[in-house]
């Protein structure tokens, strides 16, 4: 009898353990794992040759679509006052936008209208050189409506009906496609693309401000991971030369003209 009574002490005993170790395990596995995303590389631009190249990557004002990229510039290509420099330009450009800088002013234009005449434009703040900023440019068609968005703020907003480039286009990012004019002396880092038009207050939670966010992870305000189809990080996770599209597209960057030391740990931070 005594026997009896230990065993089944025990048993009861050992069964409550087992319950608690497999609750505790239980609430372990519940709790979210910690992100991993950490922003420390950027790509830095001689101003003299250097460009990446990305092949049919990036829908430049598709009818419904959003781009985002962070920059930073320093000099213009001859090493005078920063300007004339483009950020993002379509190699064969048909109905597609570029992204150019021109002294202080960040200016959108679209082909159709002329390397002159913007469609959105975003005067900055002085003090510009060597400053990280932060540009997202939204389009929808269907409402004829484009907006610009800088640091997080809505800076501009163009009405204007245009006609847009419905596909991919090959791009190149820090200068002028086919030309060596507009280099970019400066950086660049996490470029997005999305096939939907952001709002607001998801801009201002990717900018976060100042310290770049994981576009591929909703956080907060941020609900449009799922419509991302573009995502380079420019040196986090790549191997020189190739920058990865990390949407899942596929669609790669090379870096052109450029060494692995162009890869460096020079960020966008608040």
């Amino acid at each position: 009898m005594a026997y009896a009574k230990i065993n089944s002490i025990t048993n009861a005993n050992m069964a409550k353990v087992n319950n608690a170790a497999k609750a505790a395990l239980g609430k372990i596995g519940s709790i979210d794992a910690p992100s991993s995303f950490t922003n420390s590389y950027s790509l830095e631009f001689d101003g003299t040759n250097d460009y990446v190249l990305i092949d049919s990557g990036f829908k430049i004002g598709a009818t419904t679509s959003s781009s985002s990229i962070w920059f930073k510039y320093n000099a213009h290509d001859d090493g005078a006052t920063p300007g004339n420099s483009m950020l993002v330009s379509p190699v064969s450009p048909t109905n597609d936008f570029y992204f150019w800088v021109s002294g202080n002013l960040m200016r959108i234009y679209h082909s159709l209208y002329g390397t002159n005449s913007s469609v959105l434009s975003w005067s900055f703040e002085e003090g510009v050189r060597n400053d990280w900023h932060h540009l997202v440019v939204t389009f929808n068609q269907s409402a004829g409506e484009m907006k610009f968005y800088g640091n997080g703020e809505l800076k501009d907003t163009n009405s204007t009906s245009v006609s847009v480039h419905a596909g991919y286009a090959d791009v190149h990012l820090a200068r002028f496609s086919g030309n060596t004019w507009g280099i970019l002396g400066g950086n660049l880092d996490e470029m997005g693309n999305w096939n939907s038009v952001l709002s607001a207050a998801e801009i201002t939670a990717i900018y976060n401000s100042g310290t770049p966010t994981d576009l591929r992870v909703d956080a907060g305000d941020y609900a449009s991971s799922g419509n991302l189809d573009g995502y380079w990080r420019f040196g986090d996770g790549d191997s020189y030369p190739t920058i990865q599209d990390l949407s899942g597209e596929g669609n790669n960057g090379t870096m052109t003209n450029m060494a692995s030391g162009d890869i460096v740990t020079e960020v966008p931070s608040a």
